[in-house]
Formats: C-alpha cells, structure tokens, sequence
C-alpha cells in the first residue's frame, strides 16, 4: 500500500488538470502526474478509507464497456472514500455528439445508472418491484447523489428556434428529453455512505 500522508484528497484521471492539495493519478505518464495507475487494475494501492475527497472530471466515460471493469472501480473508488467522503463526477451527457465523438469514450453515463449505486433508493425501487436493478444492494456499495445539474450545448437554443420558432429556458428538461446534443455535460456530486 501507498502512504498518501496528510494527503486526503484524490484527482482520479487528472489530465493536464492538478489539483493542489490532492494526490493527482492519471493511468498515463504523459502528463506527469503524482502517480500512474491503471484504476482498472484492482486492487488499488491505497489503505482502505484514504480519502475524504474525490474528483473525476471525463474518467468514467473512458472506462471499458464491460460492466465488470466498471463495478470493479466503483467498488474499488468506495473502499478507498471514507464515510462521507464527497464524489465529484464530471462526464459528456449520454446522449450528446461529445459522448459518440471521441474514440476512447466506451461507457455512457446517465443519471438513472448512478442513481442505482445508491442504497436508499435500490430500496425503494425493491419495494415498489420496479424493473431497474439494485447495483448498490448487489454489491454492497453506497454512493448518495447530493446534487445533479447539466449544462446546456452553447448551440443548442439557436437550433431550437430555428426549429420550434423560439426558444423557452423553462422547458429544459422536454427539451432534454426531445432533442439529442441539448444537453452537453454532466456533473455528480455524490456522498459516500459507509
């Protein structure tokens, strides 16, 4: 195991982007991070809750398809946070050009997915014999959503009044609904619950 120090803080795929404060890894050496790891390959070298505060700004569309990488690294991501240790997620909308426009993005993420990491709400959807499965109860993982919010295409309003003749800010969500690349990103803010 890696001794983080007083470092409680973690930048997962940090890219160009460090984080002062926080242990920077990256799975390329390219943009010299603190650390190279391969977050597929688990176990992870670090003690059991190293972390207070995790960040993840465009890593989880990276991850490969196969679920079994991707719950390998939640389970990973959720034995290393501590109780109440908080979960930033930056990642394309699933259904944006951004998503299908870089050939290294293999996993779509979408709000329904990460809300099934929650265990309150697989419970819910248990009981209410729903149809979407209960990932959190499966493997005992527990990542609360605290706050959600997207950001809209920068071109996306003049489209829709080319189309619909204008443009109404209070009908986000039909038009999320509606329209491919409305919706360009997506940001997580998750709590883990231990």
């Amino acid at each position: 195991m890696i001794d983080t120090g007083n470092l409680r803080k973690l930048n997962l795929g940090c890219g160009f982007k460090k984080r002062e404060g926080y242990l920077n890894v990256d799975s390329s050496s390219h943009c010299k991070p603190d650390m190279v790891l391969n977050v597929q390959k688990t176990p992870w070298p670090f003690e059991n809750n190293a972390f207070d505060k995790v960040n993840m700004e465009h890593i989880l569309e990276h991850m490969p398809s196969d679920s079994e990488y991707f719950f390998n690294f939640f389970l990973e991501l959720y034995r290393v946070c501590s109780d109440k240790a908080e979960v930033f997620i930056e990642c394309p909308y699933p259904f944006h050009r951004w998503q299908v426009a870089d050939f290294t993005h293999q996993k779509p993420i979408h709000f329904e997915g990460i809300q099934m990491l929650d265990k309150n709400f697989c419970r819910t959807i248990i009981k209410e014999n729903r149809t979407k499965t209960p990932l959190a109860i499966i493997y005992d993982i527990d990542f609360r959503i605290v706050r959600y919010e997207r950001s809209i295409d920068p071109e996306a309003p003049h489209h829709i009044e080319q189309i619909l003749g204008n443009y109404d800010p209070k009908k986000i969500n039909s038009y999320a609904r509606l329209f491919t690349n409305f919706i360009s990103a997506q940001y997580f803010w998750l709590k883990v619950v231990k």
